[in-house]
């Protein structure tokens, strides 16, 4: 027999999986990531929204996860602070973790090849900057 904690814990992960929960995932993801890079920036909310041209009341609705955002205005709000917005499709039952690689400078490298989050074999380069050669080199589906 289920206990009160069994059960909820299957309502949760039930709830994960809804669209709606996706969705709301996606909405509070984007503020937290804005939020962080307003922040690293020194730019307050009305700075923001004076240099993309949105009104701040509209900002604040960002932040307090209940926006209704076109793709046009995430990535206007994304380049005003120095950054891009990057979007991505996933197969749903995969987690998915973006990684960031910089332009480095880096010494030749040997690794061996590692396998990739789909069990792909994922090699990398020698001469070049350390990345997977694979597609999923952004994005990786955990």
């Amino acid at each position: 027999m289920k206990t009160e904690k069994d059960e909820f814990q299957d309502q949760l992960a039930d709830l994960r999986q809804s669209q709606e929960y996706a969705l709301e995932d996606l909405v509070q993801t984007f503020a937290d990531e804005l939020w962080t890079a307003m922040e690293t920036r020194g730019m307050n909310q009305a700075r923001l929204a004076r240099n993309v041209g949105i009104n701040r009341q509209f900002l604040t609705t960002v932040f307090k996860g209940k926006p209704n955002l076109t793709i046009k205005t995430m990535a206007k709000l994304a380049a005003a602070l120095g950054h891009r917005l990057c979007l991505h499709l996933a197969p749903r039952e995969f987690d998915c973790q973006w990684f960031h690689f910089g332009k480095v400078e880096v010494q030749a490298v040997t690794q061996e090849t590692k396998e990739g989050p789909f069990g792909e074999p994922v090699s990398y380069h020698e001469d070049f900057d350390n990345r997977p050669t694979h597609h999923e080199n952004l994005r990786l589906a955990a």
